[in-house]
């Protein structure tokens, strides 16, 4: 009769193995959404340093009368 024998270091590594490569997914699929995250927080900024350096406050109603060329009735 042949002695078989499990290790069960080898047992235990081998059942978290499936659970170790789930989490490695799961941490690469984080850092991909914080870079994306970080880079619209830049731009996010961006437009902000732009929108503060106007002297002068702008409203919608302003921008639609500079882009479509129709005269400010309250002028």
């Amino acid at each position: 009769m042949a002695n078989v024998a499990i290790d069960s270091g080898d047992l235990l590594l081998e059942s978290m193995t499936t659970s170790i490569k789930t989490l490695e997914d799961q941490i690469k699929s984080t850092k991909t959404a914080q870079l994306a995250l970080n880079q619209n927080a830049e731009l996010l900024a961006e437009f902000m340093r732009e929108l503060n350096e106007h002297e002068a406050p702008l409203t919608l109603y302003s921008h639609a009368l500079k882009t479509t060329g129709f005269a400010n009735p309250n002028e």
